[in-house]
């Protein structure tokens, strides 16, 4: 299961494109897809944060019912 992006890192990419960066460079830069930036930038308008979700990606429940007793 993949991490979130540390809510550092996310400030730090949407100040660039605040600051006028285009968002290809800034993606290019941090190696981060347009999307997620897009994303990102959104969510600071909409939410005022950049913290990531709660319990993202949880992941699926184990596939044997009773794994203590197996």
């Amino acid at each position: 299961m993949a991490l979130a992006y540390s809510e550092d890192l996310r400030k730090r990419a949407v100040a660039l494109i605040e600051d006028g960066k285009k968002i290809e460079k800034v993606a290019k830069l941090l190696h981060i897809a347009r999307s997620t930036l897009f994303r990102w930038v959104r969510q600071k308008h909409n939410e005022g944060s950049l913290a990531p979700k709660k319990d993202w990606r949880k992941g699926y429940g184990n596939k044997i019912p009773d794994l203590e007793k197996f």
